[in-house]
């Protein structure tokens, strides 16, 4: 049986485009050359067109999920699982069929292999260049959430990081901390390339304008609340600490304090805390966690809002969606007299 794809490796167009040039699309706009090298091709390898059943006038959009974690990592973390349930909202709310993809499940080309109209694509991740060209080969209205590119060759949506810092360490500097550790994780694409750390830039490039020391204490490893057990067994080792720490997630944050705890620190007596993420436990921590809130859920809705009802209606060049932050005070950042 003739396939979309088989159509599509002939030719070197997106599934998507393929479909909409085959079922008639009175909103597609391309040449015609490309429209006449599609249907010549088609009619060529005997492609049979799946009859439409009129009766209904409806079409239900497939969007697919693809993340960029396994399924147990994505739910071990609060921020991508904010993600991709603020998309689903918003496509169950629309009727769509989702298609989930995780990193640990079987080759994208088999799972997808009999879905021949694919309507979107959201990428919740950092992906790689050659992962992101595959993706195109099955739809071109796609969108990537909590990716950065430094060219803007594809739709994203991201925090504003140099926002979330900007406030952070201009509150910590209010408050009258004059130095102030990083506790951070390092994450690499799927071909092993590091991934910019919009984070750290940010926290080296604010600790400077306020003429805060920080240089002395920056740690990286993952973005899990072990990793931020273990920075802090590695500071305590140190001579001299900070007065304050901005930790890169809630996750870090909470393993930070309860390593802290169990070595009899005091927070924020003797040490103040900044998270990032706003998760639900941060609020039920002792004391509660003093962090940056970065509206996950909003931007999964926004990615399912874009990829169903913005692309679709009319093509754009690639955008880049920044979405603000919010510092939540709560009780782990000490106000020094």
């Amino acid at each position: 049986m003739i396939t979309l794809q088989n159509i599509a490796d002939r030719t070197g167009y997106s599934i998507s485009l393929i479909s909409r040039v085959l079922n008639g699309d009175p909103n597609l706009n391309i040449p015609s050359s490309t429209k006449d090298r599609i249907i010549s091709v088609s009619q060529e390898l005997g492609y049979a067109r799946r009859p439409f059943k009129r009766k209904h006038h409806y079409h239900r959009s497939k969007i697919v999920i693809v993340h960029w974690y396994t399924a147990a990592k994505e739910m071990a973390d609060p921020y991508y699982v904010s993600i991709r349930i603020g998309a689903e909202d918003y496509l169950l709310a629309k009727n769509c069929e989702i298609i989930r993809i995780y990193q640990d499940q079987m080759n994208i080309d088999i799972l997808l292999k009999d879905i021949d109209d694919i309507d979107g694509i959201i990428g919740i991740g950092k992906f790689s260049y050659s992962e992101i060209n595959h993706l195109r080969k099955y739809s071109d209205n796609i969108i990537f959430v909590d990716m950065y590119t430094k060219e803007l060759f594809v739709n994203c949506i991201r925090v504003d990081f140099d926002d979330a810092l900007h406030k952070s360490i201009d509150y910590l500097s209010q408050c009258g901390h004059t130095t102030v550790g990083y506790l951070g994780g390092v994450e690499h694409t799927s071909d092993g390339i590091e991934y910019p750390n919009l984070r750290l830039e940010a926290f080296k490039k604010y600790c400077q304008a306020y003429k805060i020391q920080y240089e002395n204490w920056i740690f990286l490893e993952d973005f899990t609340p072990d990793s931020g057990y273990a920075m802090i067994q590695q500071l305590l080792k140190m001579r001299k600490l900070p007065s304050a720490l901005f930790c890169a997630s809630d996750q870090i944050a909470l393993g930070a304090l309860t390593c802290l705890h169990e070595h009899g620190v005091k927070v924020p007596e003797e040490i103040s805390l900044i998270g990032f993420n706003n998760d639900n436990a941060s609020t039920f921590s002792s004391p509660a966690l003093t962090t940056i809130n970065a509206h996950t859920f909003s931007m999964g809705f926004l990615a399912a809002t874009f990829v169903t009802d913005v692309f679709p209606a009319r093509r754009l060049n690639p955008i880049c969606i920044i979405q603000s932050t919010d510092l939540i005070i709560r009780g782990t950042v000490l106000k020094k007299q």
